[in-house]
């Protein structure tokens, strides 16, 4: 598989959200959210605004404290999808946490977001 670096696409933003991931800081999640996302986290899913969608962050690291955020794969599309699995280890246990990313105007912006035990 190639990575996303190989394809001059932004790696820079898949670290910074494993970063923020592993930090719990769902503000720095949010400024890479599309204007509206779907979000599946285990107190539910559907699909919500950036600032509906970061507040249920929000409220998730508070249940959840994060202990560590690794990246298990990350890709492309040929109609410039881009997607990263991450293990997010927390005081509550493990979770895996999908994103589904386009290219906007300032990097990945996150369309879908789902986080399962």
């Amino acid at each position: 598989m190639l990575s996303l670096q190989s394809l001059g696409t932004p790696q820079g933003d898949i670290d910074n959200l494993r970063q923020w991931f592993a930090q719990g800081d769902a503000a720095s999640i949010g400024n890479q959210m599309h204007s509206s996302i779907q979000l599946l986290t285990p107190q539910g899913d559907g699909y919500y605004s950036k600032a509906q969608a970061t507040m249920i962050l929000s409220r998730f690291f508070q249940s959840h404290p994060p202990k560590s955020c690794t990246i298990n794969s990350q890709g492309s599309s040929d109609n410039g999808a881009y997607y990263a699995i991450l293990k997010l280890e927390t005081a509550n246990g493990g979770f895996r946490v999908s994103l589904f990313m386009k290219k906007g105007a300032t990097g990945l912006e996150i369309q879908e977001l789902k986080i399962e035990p």
